[in-house]
This record gives C-alpha cells, sequence and structure tokens, in this order.
C-alpha cells in the first residue's frame, strides 16, 4: 500500500465542484488534465477563504485520474527551519514500498539537504536532485503536488520550489501553490514573470453562501442562520465553523463584527474550554510543536503534564473537529485552529509549554527556537545558541532563517555589544536580501556607540547604502572608496575587497571624473595589493581611461589555469576585460566564469556572466551567440530575481535582433529595458537602450534617425551619455553619420573620443577606428584608409571587417572601378549573411548586382528556425552529451531535454542524433556550445 500522503485512485472520476467556485475549479481541474497552459496555478485569498478546499479538490481530482499526489503545508513555526517542508512533502515517497528508487532518490536528497553545506553552491544540485525526483515519479501516470500556506514554507523549501516549477514545461508535474495574500509578494512576482496561473479567491456572493450553509447546517433556525451569513459575510470557512459555535440567543442577537479570522479564531478557542485538561495541553503542544510526529507531542506531554499520556487523549479535540490523528501524524484541520489555540492558552501557558518542547524536541535546531520562545528575559546562553543556528543557516544558504536567529539573538542578548553585533549582523544580512525598510528599522534600533572601530566603519557603509539610495556620482564613490580603506585597516580586508569590486563596477556605469577614477585605483593599490586577479578587476573598471595599457598588459601576464578560481573572480575578469574594450578576451573569461558556474551552482554569478558574455559576442559580430547567452542569462535573471541584469540580457538579445532585422521586437524590448533603467535612476544604463535603437534604425536604413540614437552615447549633455560605452560604438556612428547628412558631427564626436582614448590600446576601439577614419575622410584618403584597414587586424571583428569590405567596394564601384570592387563586396555578403546580419547582406547583394556580379542564392538553414534554447540543446547533443548531461548543463530535467529534442528534429529534417553535426552546419555557434554549454 502506498502511503497515507500518497493518493493513487484507478481509473478515470468525477470530484464535485465547490460551492460558488465552478469557475475556479475549472481552472484546477483544466491544471490537472494537462489543459492549462501553465503547470502552475497559485491561489490566494484571505483566511478561510477556500483555498485549502480548492487545492484539496483539485488534489482529489488528480487522484481520481490515476495521478500520484504529494502534499504539503507551511507552518509558523517551522518557517525558520530550512527545508521542513520539503522534507515533508517528500517523505511519503522515502516510504513507499512498492517503488525503491523513489526510496533511495528521497534518502539522497534528504540525506544531502540535512548537511548544512549542502544547500549555498549547491542549492542548485539539491533542486535538480528534486526535478528529477518528481519527474521520474510522474512518468507513469503524472504528479499532482500542492503546497499550501506557502507564506510560512520556509526560504530554502520555497527557492527549490519555485526552481522546479520554473522547469517543469513539458514534464507531467502539475504545482498548486496556496497561501495568504502578502505585500509585498515575492512569489507572485514570480509567478507573474513565468506566466503561471494565479487565482484569487473572492468571498461567496449571497446565492453560494446560503447554498453551502444549507448543505452544512440544514438544521439551524432561522435567527441562527441569519447570524451566521452576516457573520461570515461570504467567507465559506465560517459559513462551515460558526454554525458549531452559536449556542444561545445573547450571541444570535448580539455583538459587534469583528474580521472573519478573529471570529473564526474565537469559534475554534470556545471548543477548547470543552476539553478535558490533560487534552487542552496536548492540542496546545501539538499547536506550538514544528513538528506533526504526533510521538514527539506525546513525549512533550508526560513532561508537562506529569502524567501518562496517550494517542486516547486527542479523542475529544478529534470529536470536536479541531485535531485530526492520521496514523503517526497530528494535524489541524485550518491554519486558523493553530492560532486559536494559541492564542487562547495565554502567554505564561505558552512559555511553559515551549519550555517543555526545548528540552524534549528530537531536533537540535527546534530546541534552540523553543528556548527562545520560551525565554521571559535576556538570555546570552539562549542568544549562543541562536548564533550557532544563524551560521549554521547560512552554510546552508537560509538568509531568512540566519536573519530571524540574529534577530531573535539580539532580542535576548543581555551584553548591550553583543546585542549591537548582532544587530549589524543582521543588518548586512537584510541588505543582501534586498529587505531595505526591515533593514531601517534595524538601523534605528543599533546603538554604534558600543560597536568597535571596524564595527562602525561597517555600520557607516550599510548606513551609506540604505540612507542615500543612490550609487552614481564621484561623492558616492569617493566616500565608499574610503569606507573600504577604513575596513582594511581595521583588519576587515575581506569585506573591503567584496566591497571595491562592487564599487568599480557601480563606477564603470557612473560616468566618474577622471580624480574619482584615480582615487578608487589607488584604494585597490592598498586594499587588493595580495591579490591580483581583484587589483586587476577593481583597476580596469575603476580607471580605464588612466590605466587601460597597463590592465590590458596584466592580462596578458593572467594565469588562468589557477586550481582555487571560481565564478565570481573569472566573472570580474570578464567584466574587466570588456570594459577596456578587450571583448575578444572577455568572452574567452566569460566562458570560464559560465563553466565555473554551472559547476558550483552559482546562478547569480553565472546569470551575469552570460549577460556580459552575450554583449561581447554581439560586439564581435557573432550573433546568434549573443541570442543564445542572453535568453539564457534573461531567463536566469528573472529566477534569481536581478531585474537590471535581466533587462541587460535582454537589450543583448534586442541588439542581435536588431542587426538580424528583426526590428519590431526589439525595439519593445529596449522600451520594456528603458523602464527598468529608469525607475531605479540607472541613467547611464540608458546607454544600453540607444544601442539598440540605433542598430535597429541602421537595419532599416534609417541613418540619421540611428545618428541621433547613437550620438546620445557619445554626448556629454544626454542623459544616455556614458564616457566608456561610447569607444564600443564608434563603427556604427561612423556608418550612421557617412550614409546619412550628420558626417561631419560623426568626425567630431569620434575624433574627442579617439584623442582621449586611443592610447589605452582598446581593441573595440582601435578596431572601431580602422573602421570610421576612410568612412569619414575626405574622397582622397579613403583608398588608403580602406587598404590599411582590410590590412591592420580586424580577424577577431568579422563585422567590422565586413563593413569595411561593404563600404570599400560600394565606393570602388561609386568610381567605375567595377572589377576592383567586386571582391571586397562578395567577401562582405559572405561574412553578413555567415554572421546573419540579413539587412547588411541585402545591402552587399544590392552592391553586387549593381557590380554586375550576382550574389550566391542565400537558403536559410533549418537552424534558423529554432529557438535559442533548442539551439544549445542541439548543439550539446550533437557534441556527444546525453540527455541527462545536458540537463545537468543547462538545469532542466533530461526528459524536457529530451522533449526538446522530438521538437527539435522535424525542424531540422532529421530523426536521428547522428544527423545533428550535418544539420547545424553553418551555425557558428554549434562548436563552442558543444564543448561549454553556452554561447562562449
Amino acid at each position: 500500500m502506498l502511503p497515507a500522503r500518497i493518493g493513487r485512485v484507478e481509473g478515470m472520476g468525477s470530484v464535485d465542484a465547490l460551492t460558488g467556485r465552478r469557475a475556479e475549479c475549472g481552472l484546477m481541474d483544466d491544471l490537472v488534465t494537462g489543459a492549462s497552459a501553465s503547470p502552475v496555478v497559485l491561489v490566494r485569498g484571505e483566511p478561510g477563504i477556500g483555498k485549502t478546499s480548492l487545492v484539496a479538490w483539485a488534489r482529489d481530482v488528480a487522484a481520481s485520474r490515476g495521478m500520484v499526489t504529494l502534499s504539503a503545508a507551511g507552518t509558523p513555526t517551522e518557517r525558520g527551519l530550512p527545508f521542513a517542508t520539503l522534507h515533508q512533502l517528500l517523505h511519503p515517497l522515502g516510504t513507499d514500498e512498492k517503488t525503491p528508487r523513489w526510496r533511495r532518490a528521497v534518502a539522497d536528497a534528504l540525506n544531502a539537504l540535512d548537511a548544512p553545506e549542502a544547500a549555498g553552491a549547491a542549492m542548485v544540485g539539491t533542486a535538480m536532485s528534486v526535478l528529477e525526483l518528481l519527474t521520474d515519479v510522474a512518468r507513469e501516470t503524472g504528479l499532482f503536488v500542492a503546497v499550501d500556506d506557502v507564506q510560512w514554507v520556509d526560504g530554502p523549501t520555497r527557492d527549490v520550489l519555485t526552481f522546479v516549477a520554473r522547469r517543469l514545461g513539458p514534464e507531467p508535474v502539475r504545482l498548486a501553490l496556496a497561501g495568504r495574500d502578502e505585500q509585498p509578494d515575492p512569489l507572485e512576482e514570480v509567478a507573474l514573470g513565468q506566466g503561471w496561473h494565479t487565482v484569487r479567491l473572492s468571498r461567496l456572493d449571497d446565492v453560494a453562501a446560503a447554498a453551502l450553509l444549507d448543505r452544512v447546517a440544514p438544521d439551524l433556525p432561522a435567527d441562527a442562520r441569519r447570524r451566521v451569513l452576516d457573520e461570515a459575510a461570504g467567507n465559506p470557512l465560517a459559513i462551515k465553523e460558526l454554525p458549531k459555535t452559536i449556542t444561545d440567543a445573547a450571541y444570535i442577537d448580539g455583538g459587534d463584527l469583528l474580521p472573519v479570522s478573529r471570529r473564526l479564531e474565537s469559534a475554534f478557542a470556545s471548543r477548547m474550554a470543552v476539553l478535558p485538561e490533560r487534552t487542552r495541553r496536548l492540542v496546545l503542544l501539538a499547536a506550538l510543536h514544528d513538528s506533526d510526529a504526533v510521538g514527539e507531542v506525546l513525549a512533550a506531554g508526560r513532561v508537562l503534564t506529569g502524567m501518562a499520556v496517550s494517542l486516547r487523549d486527542f479523542e475529544p479535540a478529534v470529536e470536536v473537529g479541531l485535531v485530526e490523528i492520521d496514523r503517526d501524524k497530528v494535524r489541524f484541520g485550518h491554519p486558523l485552529v493553530r492560532s486559536a489555540v494559541s492564542q487562547d492558552a495565554g502567554p505564561a501557558t505558552r512559555q511553559e509549554a515551549h519550555r517543555v518542547l526545548a528540552r524534549t524536541a528530537r531536533s537540535p535546531d527546534r530546541r534552540v527556537w523553543h528556548a527562545a520562545a520560551a525565554a521571559e528575559a535576556p538570555d546570552e546562553a539562549v542568544a549562543d545558541q541562536l548564533d550557532q543556528a544563524a551560521v549554521a543557516a547560512l552554510q546552508g544558504g537560509a538568509l531568512e532563517t540566519a536573519a530571524r536567529a540574529y534577530e531573535e539573538a539580539a532580542r535576548l542578548s543581555a551584553d548591550p555589544r553583543r546585542r549591537a553585533t548582532r544587530q549589524l549582523l543582521l543588518l548586512e544580512m537584510l541588505d543582501e536580501m534586498g529587505q531595505r525598510d526591515r533593514a531601517l528599522t534595524v538601523l534605528e534600533l543599533l546603538d554604534p556607540a558600543v560597536l568597535d572601530a571596524g564595527e562602525r566603519t561597517r555600520l557607516n557603509w550599510m548606513h551609506e547604502l540604505l540612507t542615500t539610495g543612490a550609487w552614481s556620482g564621484g561623492d558616492r564613490v569617493r566616500l565608499f572608496a574610503q569606507i573600504a580603506r577604513r575596513m582594511h585597516a581595521d583588519g576587515d580586508t575581506r569585506r573591503a575587497t567584496a566591497m571595491l569590486v562592487g564599487i568599480a563596477l557601480r563606477s564603470w556605469w557612473s560616468n566618474v571624473d577622471a580624480d574619482t577614477s584615480r582615487l578608487l585605483a589607488e584604494s585597490a593599490d592598498e586594499v587588493t595589493a595580495a591579490d591580483s586577479a581583484v587589483h586587476l578587476i577593481v583597476t580596469s573598471l575603476a580607471a580605464p581611461e588612466e590605466r587601460g595599457a597597463k590592465s590590458l598588459a596584466a592580462y596578458d601576464r593572467l594565469d588562468l589555469s589557477l586550481a582555487d578560481r571560481n565564478a565570481e573572480v573569472m566573472l570580474g575578469l570578464g567584466l574587466g576585460a570588456a570594459g577596456l574594450g578587450d571583448h575578444p578576451r572577455g568572452r574567452q573569461l566569460y566562458a570560464l566564469a559560465v563553466a565555473d558556474g554551472r559547476r558550483q551552482g552559482r546562478l547569480s554569478s553565472l546569470t551575469q556572466a552570460l549577460a556580459g558574455s552575450a554583449w561581447c559576442e554581439l560586439h564581435l559580430g557573432r550573433l546568434r551567440r549573443a541570442e543564445v547567452a542572453g535568453e539564457e542569462g534573461r531567463r536566469l535573471a528573472l529566477e534569481t530575481m536581478q531585474p537590471l541584469w535581466e533587462a541587460t540580457s535582454s537589450l543583448a538579445v534586442a541588439a542581435s535582433r536588431s542587426l538580424r532585422g528583426d526590428v519590431e521586437t526589439a525595439l519593445m524590448d529596449a522600451d520594456r529595458a528603458e523602464e527598468v533603467f529608469l525607475a531605479v535612476g540607472a541613467d547611464p544604463m540608458l546607454a544600453l537602450v540607444r544601442t539598440v535603437r540605433g542598430y535597429a534604425a541602421l537595419a532599416r536604413g534609417q541613418y540619421d534617425e540611428a545618428f541621433t540614437q547613437l550620438y546620445a552615447v557619445f554626448d556629454p549633455h544626454d542623459v544616455a551619455f556614458h564616457q566608456h560605452h561610447c569607444t564600443f560604438l564608434v563603427a556604427e556612428l561612423a556608418e550612421a553619420g557617412a550614409l546619412g547628412t550628420r558626417a561631419e558631427a560623426a568626425r567630431e564626436a569620434i575624433d574627442a573620443v579617439l584623442d582621449r582614448r586611443l592610447r589605452t590600446g582598446s581593441p573595440v576601439l582601435a578596431a572601431g577606428a580602422l573602421v570610421a577614419r576612410p568612412l569619414l575622410a575626405e574622397e582622397s584618403a579613403k583608398a588608403d584608409l580602406f587598404e590599411e584597414a582590410l590590412r591592420d587586424g580586424l580577424a577577431a571583428w568579422p563585422m567590422h571587417r565586413a563593413r569595411v569590405q561593404l563600404h570599400y567596394g560600394a565606393w570602388l564601384r561609386r568610381g567605375r572601378r567595377i572589377a576592383e570592387a567586386r571582391g571586397p563586396l562578395r567577401l562582405a555578403h559572405e561574412t553578413f549573411a555567415g554572421l546573419g546580419a540579413v539587412p547588411w547582406a541585402e545591402r552587399a547583394a544590392v552592391e553586387l548586382r549593381a557590380a554586375g556580379d550576382l550574389p550566391p542564392e542565400q537558403v536559410t538553414a533549418a537552424w534558423e528556425h529554432l529557438t535559442a534554447q533548442e539551439i544549445q540543446i542541439a548543439a550539446l547533443a550533437a557534441a556527444g552529451l546525453t540527455n541527462r548531461q545536458i540537463g545537468e548543463r543547462l538545469f532542466l530535467s533530461h526528459r524536457t531535454v529530451s522533449s526538446h529534442l522530438y521538437h527539435i528534429f522535424p525542424k531540422l529534417g532529421i530523426s536521428s542524433r547522428g544527423q545533428l553535426g550535418a544539420a547545424l552546419a553553418g551555425l557558428e555557434t554549434s562548436e563552442d556550445l558543444g564543448r561549454s554549454g553556452t554561447a562562449n
């Protein structure tokens, strides 16, 4: 027999729709049957509104259709225990005698979750294991997973569930999440971003409310019936429960209306009054404990009552509907019952119960939380235990749990200095989690006078971050650099170094003045001298103009085979190289960062590396690579809640699409990204938006419009001005000016940049200059400059080289040097067509025809019909990776990979993996994708 928590009913069945919820039940039925466009539904509403009933109804429908069902629910007391709800959800699979493979998989997953080091960098591996387990369970009959009260699910479990939910795709797994309305609601933001269905339950109308009451209490007197309907106000749980409480005329006729949840809690609490004392104590222990194991509750009950207790003592509570006993589990019919029992007990009785649970609970984590709840006054011993719990939670990647532990430890601190130190740790954690309002509250409570010098420096840093709001501008950067130096002087070099890397990246995007750049670089000299890689990252980003040549030379000496290299360091080095305009080197470093990020499960740095890689590929003219990396970066940025990086990735995709001729889609993406940047005051990042719009105008042949968009990045008076990014756009601005009416303005803008920056050795600036000079030169000088450009090192810049060839050939043709024109025009057409730059390929074709030559007929390759993710999967499969290996590389289940290949084969006109290599011929991403798993 399957465990009680797993349901499987053979054959088809039907379950009557809930009263007043026909539309909602229809949507849930679509979820179960797969008719819904989304495999996930999020149910929201007030307490008692029917969320639990709706999800339970859907679970019954799934079971009636023969699906395996799993369910779990968050509880307030378990919210601080990492993976508590995931243990609850998976445990039944581990007890299934008929499916040993499930037992083994669950044991491995739960054992891994119990190890403090399992999460953090390995969190993704854990989530992937859960994904593979659930899809394996679903393979034969499908799987329905229901998670109730998600507002109380512990953070790590929520992370795993959302990770899995994003990757269900074609898998026969359906997920229903239910929880109370919250503001803000991060899960609802995820639902919107992922296209999940959201059901917000409203109160029942008068007809449905009356029908439900007639069904649950048909013999209720008329006066009582009227009062119940008035009091319940359409809340289904109130309609079901209030009739059990109304027993006298005084209640029927009088009393002020209270919020529904208060009335329900009062109704549940009133049933406690009729229970024997021993039963009341057991129910209270069950309500306060964060485990539903009835054995643990009974053990605590023996200590609390000083008497022998057994399951029979729960029977009076079961009879009045407060609890349910299911084999070895004790459960409450509704979360409000648990709340009502706790509130009814009073503070002294609750503390006594917590004190007992702190002695008898099996889990050390649970014991410390009960000890904290039982403490009546500051208690350093308990605060120390909470410190240890916080450290363990941090090792496991459970930031919210760690924050709650430090918060409780600060409350219980007898020593003012230790209280302040704990509040500072809490402050840093809240900032990392983005909980600014909560952090500001802690900041007000913290007494800086009792901190030591190093801690006060850290507090100053947090104060600046939380209260000033903006990073841009020299004043902020200089202040942060000074704080980093003070941290270093106080011996906290680790934090000072991490701070400088973040400041340097912001500085690159902030158009700071030369003095500020110099100060930041000098701070790096002082703070990061012992770490050559980090020193190179900071100085490259902080002072690309002053130290560009020196930094590029340092990159030449860099040892990239370091055994201890990690994703963050490789990402920083990639950012630095790209910031210097060395996109070929940046591309290589980002490839290492992507590989390390995948291997280490560091989704945040992987996201940023993919975004950076996309822009490097774009500037190098590798448009499909840019799109593949950018699409994955966009998906992961959404998942890791990095809106700026999501916008940055989206713009790389949009820029690629512009150059390939898909202008309308690109411009819509640019508009959306512009809203993101404006909302957070990231004005210099508008340079990326102008870049996309400039590319789109070039693709359409609207050269003056292209000039207007691109020139804004060069213009110090424009909000989109960017003193570094403009060096990447020299070739494009020159083309827009030369082919339109703004050649002189383009020449002036480019000359200003070259005068200031060419000495830095920026490779992209040097390549842009080779394109710009002949385009904007006097007629007499053009020939020599075109020849020089084609001789002088554009091999790494195919789009730049093809531009030179196109414009040189066109210039030769206009000068009636027809035979000479055909060679460069053929090469330009070949390159543009190969890169997928359709508008430019078409222009080269027009010029070729005008020169009396016919361009080769362009046949759209079959792989052009693949999505970016399909290209990744096809290339990896062509390189010999198995479906499981591809899934591990791309954080997908192997069945999702199989489904993608099922759709890829007919698009490519093939029937086997062995044909993939030939089908992808001409796709310039395939070889590299096969090696690295991304657009590297």
